[in-house]
C-alpha cells in the first residue's frame, strides 16, 4: 500500500518538485578525494530503502537521471555556498520508466559530474551534502538528508561550461531532430563509459572484460590514457557546441578535421544506421569527437570490430589511440561487463566469448564506407 500511495502522490500536480519519500536514505561518496584541474569531479550517490515496504520514487531531480538536472546538492568552499547553474526544465507527465522501485533494504546508485550543476573552479576543500525542499506548515525549507562529505580541488581551473545546443548547416528539420537524438544518445554512452572506467577499482582492472576486449592488456598508463580520453569525449558531448553539417553526399559515415573542433560532417551512411548499437549514429559521433586534437587525438589504425579486437590483442599501445576502439567500448554491443565498483569479481572470471559481429550496411565497398 505504501508504494502505491507514493506513486499516486508523485503523479499529482507537484510531482516535478516532489521530495524523496520517507524511508529513502541518501549517501554521497566522491569517486576520488582529490581532483586536479583537468579532472572531472564525480560523485556517487546511493539511495537506499530503509523501510519495511516497497518504495517507488521519481527519478526526476535526483542523481538517477544520470546527471545533475536540479539543485539537490549543497556545496560549500570556505563557508561560501555555490549557486546552482545547471539545467532548468519544464517537464511533462512522467511515464513508468521515470520511476525507481526499491525493495526493503535495496539500494541503487548513480555517478554524476558535479560541473553539470555547480561551478567548482577554485582550489580548496569542498563540503557536499544532499538536500531537498520540504514543506513545514506554510513554509518551504531546504533540509539536508545526507551526511556531509568532502573532496579537494588541488588547483584553480577555468569556469565550468554547461550543455550547449548543437548548431546545424544544410540540415533539414527531420535531420536536425535525428541529430539531437543522436547527440543525446552519444552523451549517455560517453558518460557511461567514462563512469565505468572511473568506478573500476585498480585491483579489479584485469577483470574488466569490456576494457580488455577493445584496448587489450591492462597497464596503469594505458588505462589512465583511455580514462582521460573518455573524460574529454564526455565533456564534448555534454558541454561543447557541436556544429553538425549535413551537406556531405559521399557514401561514408562522417568526417572531421582534427584541428577544427567541434565541426562534424555527416554523410550518407550515417542516416541509415540505427541510433544506438554497433556502428550506430551515437557511436559515430563519439568516434568523430575522439579525432579532435583537443579531445583525444585518435587515429584510424583499423576499422571494424574484428580489426579493433585484433589490434587490442596484438598492439594495445595503438588500440588506446584508435577511434573505432573508443566507439565500440562506448557502444558496448555485444555487452561486456566491467567489475562492480563495490564488490570486485572473484578469481576465475574468464573471458566472455563475444557475439558475432553484425553486418555493416551495404552502401559502398566496406573499407570506403567506414568512418574516416
Amino acid at each position: 500500500m505504501q508504494s502505491v500511495l507514493v506513486f499516486a502522490i508523485l503523479f499529482g500536480s507537484s510531482f516535478a518538485k516532489a521530495a524523496l519519500p520517507q524511508g529513502i536514505s541518501v549517501q554521497i561518496e566522491p569517486v576520488k578525494t582529490e581532483y586536479a584541474a583537468a579532472d572531472i569531479v564525480l560523485l556517487e550517490i546511493t539511495y537506499t530503502n530503509t523501510s519495511a515496504a516497497v518504495i517507488r520514487f521519481l527519478k526526476w531531480n535526483t542523481a538517477m537521471e544520470g546527471r545533475i538536472n536540479s539543485d539537490f546538492l549543497r556545496i560549500y568552499i570556505a563557508g561560501i555556498q555555490l549557486q546552482y547553474s545547471g539545467r532548468m526544465y519544464k517537464r511533462g507527465t512522467p511515464s513508468a520508466s521515470d520511476f525507481v522501485s526499491l525493495q526493503p533494504g535495496e539500494s541503487v546508485s548513480a555517478t554524476v559530474d558535479v560541473s553539470q550543476g555547480y561551478d567548482v573552479i577554485a582550489a580548496g576543500r569542498y563540503n557536499v551534502s544532499y538536500s531537498q525542499l520540504q514543506t513545514i506548515g506554510a513554509a518551504t525549507l531546504r533540509k539536508q538528508i545526507s551526511p556531509t562529505i568532502t573532496f579537494t580541488l588541488l588547483e584553480d581551473r577555468l569556469s565550468g561550461l554547461f550543455k550547449r545546443q548543437p548548431t546545424f548547416a544544410s540540415c533539414s528539420v527531420s535531420r536536425r531532430q535525428i541529430l539531437e537524438s543522436a547527440l543525446s544518445a552519444a552523451e549517455n554512452i560517453a558518460i557511461k563509459a567514462r563512469n565505468d572506467l572511473a568506478a573500476t577499482p585498480e585491483a579489479s582492472r584485469n577483470d574488466a572484460l569490456r576494457y580488455r576486449e577493445w584496448f587489450g592488456s591492462v597497464t596503469s598508463n594505458r588505462w589512465n590514457t583511455v580514462q582521460n580520453h573518455f573524460n574529454s569525449i564526455a565533456d564534448a558531448t555534454s558541454n561543447r557546441t557541436i556544429d553538425f553539417d549535413c551537406s556531405c553526399t559521399d557514401n561514408f559515415f562522417a568526417y572531421v578535421f582534427p584541428n577544427q573542433p567541434y565541426d562534424v560532417y555527416l554523410c550518407n551512411v550515417f542516416w541509415v544506421v540505427p541510433l544506438t548499437g554497433t556502428d550506430s549514429k551515437a557511436g559515430t559521433i563519439i568516434h568523430e569527437l575522439s579525432h579532435f586534437n583537443i579531445v583525444s587525438n585518435t587515429l584510424d589504425h583499423v576499422y571494424g570490430q574484428s580489426g579493433a579486437r585484433s589490434l587490442a590483442n596484438g598492439n594495445p599501445n595503438l588500440a588506446i589511440g584508435n577511434a573505432d576502439s573508443h566507439e565500440y567500448f562506448a557502444e558496448n554491443t555485444p555487452f561486456l561487463a566491467m567489475p562492480d565498483p563495490v564488490t570486485p569479481p572473484g578469481p576465475g572470471s574468464g573471458p566472455v566469448k563475444p557475439e558475432p559481429e553484425p553486418p555493416k550496411p551495404v552502401i559502398a565497398p566496406i573499407l570506403e564506407v567506414l568512418i574516416l
